[in-house]
């Protein structure tokens, strides 16, 4: 019996400790805001580029929207992969048409923004 109480105690423990620690994790991921930014280049879609960006990476995330949408790239062809930054940044790499899109992105509050976009041929 004794097994018993411990047994319920682990699973009632540790489905708390779950619920809090989820709780307080971000709601987005950075791999969703780099696909955001990818179909909102696709699109043309100025404003919502932006709105992914932080105040001093709007300026060269445009840069790389206008060069995504020149390449005639497809969103379907974008596989992102993680790439070393200096924390707290995290940042993703992407092959697309023979050039490599680099985005670095720093949390705010429960979301990622990017701070820096960069293409390289």
């Amino acid at each position: 019996m004794k097994w018993a109480y411990l047994i319920v105690i682990l699973i009632v423990g540790g489905g708390v400790y779950y619920w809090l620690s989820m709780r307080e994790a971000p709601t987005g991921t950075t791999s969703a805001t780099a696909e955001a930014f990818v179909k909102a280049a696709l699109a043309n879609d100025a404003q919502k580029v932006r709105a992914l960006c932080v105040a001093e990476g709007a300026s060269s995330a445009e840069d790389v929207a206008a060069k995504i949408r020149a390449s005639g790239a497809i969103a379907a062809n974008f596989s992102f992969q993680a790439m070393k930054a200096d924390p707290p940044r995290r940042g993703l790499t992407a092959l697309f048409s023979g050039r490599v899109l680099s985005l670095e992105m720093v949390q705010e509050g429960t979301t990622w923004k990017i701070i820096q976009a960069t293409v390289a041929d």
